[in-house]
């Protein structure tokens, strides 16, 4: 795998990705915490889209503020992610990837630099590990995303 990376990443170049990230009513902070991580990733030809599914403007303000840009749809609510995401898909032009990302969900550092050198020509969707914090909070808030932390622990 480290091969195959260190071989792609000094024959190509970056192809230009675009970060979705789709809100629905998620609280700024949760928010917040998944798109300057998403900021962080060593990936250069990144751009970080917070997709707005709220008649609220917290998420704009939020873009404004971190400096990733913001997509809300006129038909808010309709289809749901689904149709957010659709309309991210259909108004983002210049990207050759797009990388999507929970609200909650916080990427590691290296995550476009190791999925990248996999989507060619044959991949048409990825899917990376996911990882859950395992703490007391955790436990009595979701014991299904609990237990998944301990299934993927010592898979």
């Amino acid at each position: 795998h480290n091969k195959y990376i260190e071989d792609f990443r000094a024959t190509n170049e970056e192809p230009n990705v675009a970060d979705l990230i789709p809100a629905a009513g998620g609280s700024v902070s949760l928010v917040r915490n998944t798109v300057v991580a998403a900021m962080a990733m060593d990936y250069k030809n990144k751009t970080i889209y917070i997709l707005d599914d709220t008649n609220d403007s917290k998420y704009l303000e939020l873009s404004r503020a971190l400096g990733c840009k913001h997509l809300i749809r006129p038909d808010v609510g309709v289809a749901k992610k689904a149709g957010n995401l659709n309309y991210g898909n259909e108004h983002i032009t210049d990207a050759e990837w797009l990388f999507v990302l929970d609200a909650d969900f916080v990427p590691r550092r290296e995550a476009l630099r190791e999925l990248v050198p996999y989507a060619n020509g044959d991949v048409a969707i990825g899917q990376s590990p996911q990882h859950f914090r395992q703490t007391d909070d955790g436990y009595y808030r979701s014991k299904c995303e609990f237990g998944a932390s301990m299934i993927q622990k010592y898979l």
